[in-house]
């Protein structure tokens, strides 16, 4: 099924496209989302590390591309935007979208599914989410650490579930991967990959302060919390997306 396009002006960065919008505006389109047609849509949040992976496999950025909604997940990414003349309005990562659509929608009876993580981890970010959100409505919940020959039958099983939201905490690209392949099979309104947001959920780890962020620092929070597995990814990537960033820079200077 081909996905319904959010109806908000992009900008254009390393070939892929970001939409321009602000919280309450991407609060608004998720639960448009669900009380509309109910078709399947997905929202992308790229971030530096993403941007550069695209650059090099074909099919994660095509997935970008086809995802209906596609937000700046990092500031870094939002101060580029801004050198380049090609401004958003805030920074929207994964993690903070899925916050605060629980947050200000738990009481009105959307069901949430969660895919992802640990089973201990998912056990325990599904049972926080009930004691933080009395009533909140949970319509399943499955780990992360699947056989990839069961990969349909979690699908189907989300399916039947019937969540009016479906949150995705796996790396990438592993959740862009599902969510292309399935998001059709499980028919369900909105999906959103939130990588270790599940982990931050159960209180495996803390999430970057909102003044780390701000400042475009949430990387090296994340490589100071967790060095051995996070240090060779952010030396490589960073460095890759600053090399992109300034290239395309000095290429509109000249243009």
């Amino acid at each position: 099924m081909m996905p319904t396009r959010a109806p908000f002006p992009t900008v254009s960065f390393l070939g892929l496209n970001f939409h321009r919008l602000t919280m309450d505006e991407t609060m608004n389109w998720m639960e448009g989302c669900i009380h509309k047609d109910r078709r399947p849509r997905f929202l992308c949040t790229i971030n530096a590390a993403l941007l550069v992976w695209a650059q090099k496999d074909p099919y994660l950025k095509e997935t970008y591309l086809s995802a209906d909604l596609v937000t700046v997940d990092s500031n870094v990414v939002r101060y580029a935007l801004k050198c380049l003349g090609t401004p958003v309005p805030e920074a929207l990562e994964a993690c903070q979208i899925m916050f605060e659509f629980i947050k200000r929608n738990f009481k009105k009876g959307y069901r949430f599914y969660f895919l992802g993580a640990k089973p201990e981890i998912i056990e325990k970010a599904v049972k926080t989410l009930q004691e933080n959100y009395p009533g909140i409505q949970i319509a399943g919940y499955h780990d992360g650490y699947f056989d990839i020959d069961a990969t349909l039958q979690i699908a189907q099983a989300i399916k039947n579930a019937k969540p009016d939201c479906l949150f995705v905490g796996m790396s990438s690209p592993l959740k862009e991967q599902f969510l292309q392949k399935y998001l059709s099979v499980m028919e369900i309104p909105i999906s959103l990959g939130v990588g270790g947001g599940i982990d931050i959920l159960a209180g495996q780890y803390r999430w970057a302060p909102a003044w780390v962020r701000k400042a475009g620092l949430a990387w090296l929070y994340r490589l100071l919390s967790e060095p051995k597995r996070m240090w060779k990814r952010y030396l490589t990537t960073n460095t890759l997306f600053l090399w992109l960033f300034f290239k395309t820079l000095i290429r509109k200077a000249f243009a």
